[in-house]
């Protein structure tokens, strides 16, 4: 069991970091080509969120897996 949530886990962190570095990537990408910081600031807000996110369900698998609260 402790093998398929730390599976699980890494793989939810992983997904995450994706989604929050290509958040960023491209934020930066329209704050640079716009002039203006709302739009790719809000973009990588949302991305950042979605990354928190899913570190959190991520580390929650990997506790199951090994029986921790």
């Amino acid at each position: 069991m402790s093998k398929l949530g730390n599976a699980a886990g890494g793989l939810s962190k992983t997904l995450g970091g994706v989604v929050g570095a290509t958040g960023k990537g491209i934020g930066n990408t329209i704050n640079d080509t716009t002039g203006t910081k709302a739009a790719g600031d809000g973009l990588q807000g949302v991305t950042g969120g979605i990354e928190d996110g899913a570190n959190s369900a991520g580390k929650g698998a990997e506790n199951a897996g090994q029986w921790k609260k």
